[in-house]
């Protein structure tokens, strides 16, 4: 069989991959951008490519794989935008919640020392490097401490 070219390719399957995008998404602005990036995804992998199936098989294949990439990133979105109008604003990657600090009770269960690094991490903003050098701990463990104040946190805000 001969191999198609990528100009017929997207001739004959981009209105394909329009209908199969716009059928499960609403937004036609998303469903657009879904079509793109499922052109650029054949394209990237075209030269892999093997011919062991046929060419509508692999355009789909490719299709659901990229509408499944969407949805994982539109779940992390929704989930993200859910703690923004909630006020649970992260302003940093490990910042905590804004609303924390307004509420010592979760800090007054912390131990003298994780409350220094809390403060000297979320309320004064010193980056890990910096608090290791300032304290004279690795910076690994000046991480696992976080982890572990988050944790802690977490865990008195549940009970």
């Amino acid at each position: 069989m001969d191999r198609i070219t990528l100009d017929e390719l997207f001739a004959k399957y981009t209105p394909l991959i329009r209908k199969y995008h716009s059928c499960r998404v609403r937004n036609s602005h998303d469903a657009d951008d879904l079509v793109q990036e499922t052109c650029c995804a054949i394209m990237d992998s075209y030269s892999r490519f093997r011919s062991e199936s046929s060419v509508s098989t692999w355009v789909y294949a490719v299709c659901r794989n990229t509408f499944f990439n969407y949805l994982r990133g539109r779940k992390r979105r929704v989930q993200l935008d859910a703690r923004v109008h909630a006020g649970q604003v992260m302003h940093k990657p490990y910042e905590m919640p804004v609303e924390i600090h307004e509420m010592p009770e979760y800090i007054s269960v912390l131990s003298p020392v994780m409350r220094e690094l809390y403060e000297l991490h979320y309320r004064q903003g010193y980056l890990i490097r910096e608090i290791a050098r300032m304290t004279g701990r690795p910076e690994g463990s000046i991480k696992f401490m976080l982890h572990e104040l988050r944790n802690t946190i977490r865990d008195s805000i549940i009970r």
